[in-house]
């Protein structure tokens, strides 16, 4: 069981409360706790509905702590 403060947490990395349910979902994942596949993850993340072929991609990775590693 871990215990932390959410709210606190993706308050001060994203500046907005709003961000703890995405927080929390990361967290749960990097803990093995949910089964997804992070490559379709990835694919999706660069899809789009309707694409405008006038646009560049500008989708990078964001770099993000894990769960694993110390703040």
């Amino acid at each position: 069981l871990d215990i932390l403060d959410a709210t606190g947490l993706a308050t001060a990395l994203m500046g907005d409360s709003i961000a703890t349910n995405a927080f929390m979902l990361g967290f749960a994942f990097q803990r093995g706790a949910i089964e997804f596949d992070a490559d379709a993850g990835r694919r999706g993340q660069t899809r789009r509905a309707r694409p405008n072929p006038s646009e560049t991609s500008i989708a990078t990775p964001i770099p993000a702590l894990t769960a694993s590693s110390p703040a």
